[in-house]
Formats: structure tokens, C-alpha cells, sequence
């Protein structure tokens, strides 16, 4: 089975626990890792994954984003909100897709590349 690889920069506890639950209950999800910004770069090139959820807002977000889209354009990438209220999907070659009502099962699709 191939799996969703997941690592997760700068996301709150309580949100982080969510996605461990979430990857724990769904075999097609490992969580690789979890880094703070500053190793944000090297922990992406270290390990591999095919997502990165980030946590934070606006413009710190979005600096994020513009790192991790020049030097791993490949990835899928979701800025989730500080407490998990909004999430914006990134993929390759997509316009962003705004998820204003984040919850377990959709945050599930959004990791799997399933949104519809």
C-alpha cells in the first residue's frame, strides 16, 4: 500500500493531535514529522512527504507557502487556520481552495487529495 506521507510545521497541539487521530484511524496516512519554521526547509527535504499542513495566518502563511512552492513544487500544501476554522488546499497546477468548515472527515479528503 503507498501511503500520504504528512509532515506538519507549526501547528498548534490540540490540531496536531487531531491529525495523529486522524492518521492513527486511516492506514493510508503517516505523519513523518512535525517542524517549526525554521526547519521547516530541511525537515520537507529530509522527509519526503507529499503534504504539508501548515499552521499560522496571513502573511506568515503565505511566506511559507511561497518557500515550499519554489523548492518542492510537487507537494500539496494546507495553511490550516490556527484553530482549525479554515483550511486553504494547495496543489500543483490548482487555484487554492478555500474549506471555510474544517472537520475530521473533510480534513481527511483534503490529506488524501479527495476533495471534490
Amino acid at each position: 500500500m503507498i501511503r500520504t506521507r504528512v509532515l506538519t510545521v507549526n501547528v498548534p497541539p490540540l490540531l496536531q493531535g487531531v491529525l495523529t487521530g486522524i492518521a492513527v484511524e486511516n492506514p493510508e496516512l503517516l505523519m513523518v514529522g512535525d517542524a517549526d519554521t525554521e526547519h521547516m526547509l530541511d525537515a520537507t527535504a529530509s522527509k519526503q512527504p507529499n503534504v504539508v499542513v501548515l499552521g499560522g495566518r496571513g502573511a506568515e502563511v503565505e511566506a511559507l507557502l511561497a518557500r515550499l512552492r519554489v523548492l518542492h513544487p510537487g507537494l500539496r500544501v494546507i495553511a490550516l487556520g490556527r484553530e482549525g476554522e479554515r483550511a486553504v488546499v494547495h496543489e500543483p497546477d490548482c487555484s487554492p481552495r478555500v474549506i471555510n468548515a474544517v472537520s475530521a472527515a473533510n480534513l481527511l479528503h483534503m490529506l488524501l487529495g479527495r476533495m471534490q
